[in-house]
């Protein structure tokens, strides 16, 4: 949308486009003064929609999985750091005395 109001706010930007075209009259010129853009976008599929829908629950399923690991992976590391400070304690050494 942005390329086309920039065609029809400075159209003689694009008189290059027309003199590729059609060939200059013999001893003339051309004068573009005003570009119209007729564009229609045709609304998208309905299975696109569908797909876009079907791709947004995959990654929002993984994005959990993944969630579920970090947690799993936390847990797992925060046991292992427990268990060390338990063995640590069994071997508490006084010094001194």
């Amino acid at each position: 949308m942005t390329k086309v109001h920039m065609m029809e706010s400075n159209p003689k930007q694009y008189l290059y486009l027309l003199t590729q075209t059609m060939p200059y009259p013999l001893g003339g010129y051309y004068e573009l003064k005003k570009i119209n853009v007729n564009e229609q976008l045709p609304p998208l599929p309905a299975t696109f929609n569908q797909s876009f829908s079907q791709m947004i629950e995959t990654i929002e399923a993984d994005i959990e999985k993944e969630k579920l690991l970090v947690k799993k992976i936390r847990d797992s590391i925060e046991d292992l750091f427990s268990e060390e400070e338990r063995i640590s304690k069994m071997f508490d050494y006084r010094y001194g005395g």
